[in-house]
């Protein structure tokens, strides 16, 4: 028996490259960004990472700042007695927010906000978080349970803190 390309048995590509195959192609994977188009992925992307950007590096930046300039016997560098990180966020987030001082570029200013009061949050954490595992009878749960079976037991003392490494553009 001949072979006929006309038979009903043999199966029909799922796609083709008309116009209707590649409008069914879209329709089904719709939500694959399009980079290359304007208002498409790339430039949602970048608005993201420009963002991330803003916010990280205004607060690592004001981090290094109240490590490297604190005054003695404080954890931050300050500005009329008040923390520069507190005053400097409250101050770009409240112009951004209320005033429209930016213009276009409020939503810049908000990020350069956000990144100082980063660096409040992320400092006020690490003084919390000494606190919480530092001497006896700090925040929370030091000593021992008792004499029980070994009397000679002594209670936990903390480990040496740990000294900060040295970088060499730290000097």
């Amino acid at each position: 028996m001949p072979f006929d390309l006309t038979d009903t048995h043999i199966a029909k590509p799922a796609f083709t490259y008309s116009d209707q195959g590649l409008a069914r192609l879209q329709e089904r994977f719709h939500p694959l960004p399009r980079i290359g188009s304007a208002g498409g992925g790339g430039e949602r992307l970048f608005g993201n990472a420009l963002t991330a950007i803003e916010i990280v590096g205004v607060g690592g930046a004001m981090s290094y700042l109240n490590a490297r300039h604190a005054p003695p016997g404080k954890n931050a560098y300050e500005v009329a007695g008040l923390p520069a990180d507190v005053v400097l966020g409250l101050l770009f987030s409240g112009v951004s927010i209320f005033t429209g001082y930016f213009g276009k570029y409020a939503e810049h200013g908000l990020n350069v906000g956000i990144g100082f009061l980063l660096a409040y949050a992320c400092r006020m954490g690490s003084i919390w978080g000494q606190a919480a595992r530092g001497e006896p009878g700090g925040p929370g749960v030091r000593g021992y349970f008792g004499a029980g079976a070994d009397a000679s037991a002594q209670p936990y003392q903390p480990q040496a803190q740990h000294q900060p490494a040295q970088y060499p553009w730290a000097a």
